[in-house]
């Protein structure tokens, strides 16, 4: 990992999830390590500021205990844990593991994304609330 750039000394790992399983488990490691690599160099594109033309930002929802929804514009890096908490602002120039949440000191900012994000829901036909998805399973 340190040879592909993923790790850094110079920023702490995040606490290791439990159910995730351990490189050394892992069957199909050529697979998972394409993977990641793919993963590394689109991460280390956007930090170079060289998102493919077209991408201003990038705009996600997951259903994972809840909806969660992100969107990456830049340095910045704005998420939530589910669509009833607020949103968190990372500036990920400084802050790679999302430790200090910045939104209540760059109001602007969250302004800018979150209407960047109900934009991109809007147009994308993105389902803001999960009742809508139950009904629809």
């Amino acid at each position: 990992m340190r040879k592909m750039g993923l790790i850094d000394d110079t920023w702490p790992l995040s606490p290791r999830d439990p159910d995730v399983i351990k490189w050394e488990d892992v069957e199909n490691k050529d697979e998972w390590d394409l993977t990641m690599a793919v993963y590394a160099a689109m991460i280390d594109r956007m930090d170079q500021g060289k998102a493919r033309e077209g991408h201003e930002a990038l705009y996600w929802q997951t259903l994972n205990n809840g909806l969660q929804r992100a969107i990456r514009k830049g340095k910045w890096k704005m998420v939530t844990p589910s669509a009833q908490d607020p949103w968190e602002l990372y500036d990920l120039s400084v802050d790679r593991t999302e430790l200090h949440d910045l939104a209540l000191q760059n109001p602007n900012v969250v302004r800018e994304l979150n209407d960047m994000w109900e934009s991109w829901a809007v147009r994308c036909g993105v389902p803001l609330d999960i009742r809508a998805l139950k009904r629809s399973e």
